[in-house]
């Protein structure tokens, strides 16, 4: 496992950040892992496997979207081993989004989704149940690493977990809702988020529609 000791894990990756992380990202895999990092909050994990937990990483099927809604959701898994407090092996996360002005990740999801989606009509070759990514943790950790030296900051992959709570207690999100994102019991995991100021940022989970 990635020793985190020298990131600086409380550096709350905004905007601007993350526009020029995906900019110096050449790889469409990379920018992908990227992007569902910081609009998910997932643990890396969660997001590209962990064969040693017993967890299998998103597949295509778990990302959807709706344009005429603004909306875009995402099946975040959870480890086999144990399930959630509401009885779910995967948490529902889903992000509202102005359709006229798709924010950079979500844009670059949706972008990549609708390659699938063609892939698929044309030769059949894409599944909805095919794992997103193949890789170790390791590999996980270097793609956000050498993110680092773009912004000049030492950062982790949970600095994007970190960012997405930020952004969520900036909303105003409640103590259940920022326990939900996190996938925690603890209340005094989340309790770091709670004095946040709110700013406008639109971010909800699917049991609150």
């Amino acid at each position: 496992m990635p020793k985190y000791s020298k990131s600086d894990i409380r550096y709350t990756i905004r905007e601007d950040d993350f526009r020029r992380i995906i900019k110096s990202t050449k790889l469409l895999r990379d920018r992908l892992f990227l992007c569902l990092l910081y609009c998910t909050g997932a643990r890396p994990s969660e997001i590209s496997g962990d064969p040693q937990r017993g967890l299998k990483g998103m597949t295509i099927g778990d990302i959807v979207y709706d344009l005429g809604k603004g909306e875009i959701t995402f099946k975040v898994p959870i480890s086999k081993l144990k399930k959630d407090e509401y009885g779910q092996e995967k948490r529902i996360l889903t992000l509202e989004f102005d359709p006229n002005n798709i924010d950079l990740p979500i844009r670059l999801i949706i972008n990549w989704l609708n390659r699938q989606y063609k892939r698929f009509q044309k030769t059949g070759e894409t599944k909805l149940d095919q794992q997103i990514f193949d890789f170790t943790r390791r590999t996980g950790y270097n793609i956000v690493s050498r993110a680092s030296k773009v912004i000049g900051v030492q950062i982790c992959p949970y600095n994007f977990r970190h960012s997405r709570l930020t952004q969520l207690a900036e909303q105003g999100a409640g103590i259940e809702t920022l326990m939900y994102f996190k996938g925690s019991k603890d209340i005094k995991s989340i309790q770091p988020y709670l004095h946040a100021k709110a700013v406008k940022f639109k971010l909800k989970r699917e049991d609150e529609t």
